[in-house]
């Protein structure tokens, strides 16, 4: 039997180590990889740390295009637990800590997960071929026929576990199509998730400024969801991980030509009413002061600077000049902060991809229902996590339990 494994990742890795662990001969298993190192993208991971998987597993921690996400993830959950991850890199001599539920290697370097995966693979001998671009699978018989590099390969059994393009790695949408032409499979348009949103306004004026807040997105008017933490900017896009959190529901939007909206609230700590008593309190106590200095210290200094502009009020004014209607756009441009999207950042600034392979496709084993044989992992189903170790957990479940069903 020769097994064929198309990524050489994190699912692709865990997927050729697992089965050769439950039996399959290593001889007959090869991992193409397209570039000319595997798994460079865990490098990325966890700003280079690696966050490895999160104790709080949840299926409402993910989202998918597909039907039958919670279904899918509370049976892959159950099967799969944060317990099974790190005894899976206990095996790899990876030392493991929990931060605040985040799981990461001791060392704090994703370097550490990538050598343990590679040196692991290496040790079982295991075949892994660089350099090889894998284009179509079809069909041949009662196995495949893999176009590697132009040319032709047969396998009895295939592994999909490509990445999807984020961060530059894996193929792209059209590639993706094209990989998939010659089989009957249910796949979904892949976008970016959890990246940035450009949005129209100019921002070069806090390009580099960081808030803490919660943003909220509205897709065609109707709110979608709200997310908290530390809000970035840059010259045309708002950025953070709240906003990382929503961008895989706004991408799917904007696909369908629907309109989105962030709203920002700058003092999310606050209510209505206490915002207002504290710019209040500012301008009786400051009525001669230039607003710029009257209200040094509520907020980065910039981003003040920024709210005051679109809430039509000049830095030099003073304070006790404020009339009504402008005192009330200032009090909604720090709850309520809009910024109409323009887009999506494109793959290669994503940390990983929404759409795929569509859940009604695929087996409990990661199989691929009508196509004895072939199989998926990581990436290319349709599931994407939040931040916080989601999308890692799903590349290690996944790869485990398919490296299981091969071995069968």
């Amino acid at each position: 039997m020769k097994y064929s494994i198309v990524g050489c990742g994190a699912s692709g890795m865990t997927t050729a180590i697992t089965a050769v662990r439950n039996g399959v001969r290593p001889s007959d298993i090869t991992i193409y990889e397209a570039s000319e190192k595997c798994g460079r993208k865990i490098l990325a991971t966890g700003n280079g740390r690696c966050n490895l998987g999160n104790e709080i597993l949840d299926s409402e921690m993910f989202y998918s295009s597909s039907g039958g996400r919670k279904e899918f993830l509370d049976d892959l959950i159950k099967r799969i637990n944060m317990d099974d991850i790190k005894d899976f890199f206990r095996s790899l001599g990876v030392i493991t800590v929990s931060k605040n539920g985040y799981l990461y290697p001791r060392s704090m370097q994703a370097l550490t997960v990538l050598n343990a995966l590679k040196n692991e693979c290496d040790d079982l001998g295991i075949n892994i071929r660089t350099k090889c671009v894998c284009t179509e699978v079809t069909r041949s018989g009662s196995g495949f026929e893999l176009l590697i590099n132009g040319k032709k390969e047969y396998s009895d059994v295939v592994v999909l576990s490509c990445g999807l393009g984020s961060g530059g790695f894996g193929i792209k949408g059209s590639e993706f199509t094209a990989l998939l032409k010659g089989l009957k499979i249910k796949h979904n348009k892949t976008v970016p998730a959890l990246c940035g949103l450009d949005v129209y306004d100019d921002l070069r004026s806090i390009k580099g400024v960081r808030s803490a807040g919660s943003v909220s997105l509205f897709v065609s008017g109707r709110f979608s969801g709200t997310e908290e933490g530390e809000i970035q900017f840059t010259e045309k896009a708002v950025s953070g991980i709240p906003v990382f959190q929503l961008s895989s529901l706004a991408g799917r939007a904007l696909e369908k030509g629907e309109k989105c909206c962030l709203t920002i609230d700058l003092m999310n700590e606050y209510d209505k009413d206490d915002v207002k008593e504290i710019i209040g309190s500012r301008i009786d106590r400051f009525p001669e002061r230039e607003i710029y200095y009257a209200f040094n210290g509520i907020m980065n200094n910039k981003l003040m600077s920024y709210v005051l502009k679109r809430s039509g009020i000049s830095d030099k004014s003073p304070a006790g000049s404020l009339d009504d209607g402008r005192k009330k756009a200032l009090f909604e441009n720090l709850k309520e902060l809009k910024f109409d999207v323009k887009n999506i950042q494109p793959a290669d600034k994503a940390q990983t991809m929404s759409g795929g392979i569509d859940l009604s496709a695929i087996g409990r084993n990661m199989d691929i229902y009508g196509n004895d044989g072939l199989y998926v992992t990581g990436e290319m189903i349709d599931v994407d996590g939040k931040c916080g170790g989601y999308n890692l957990y799903l590349a290690w479940a996944t790869g485990i339990i398919c490296g299981r069903s091969l071995a069968k």
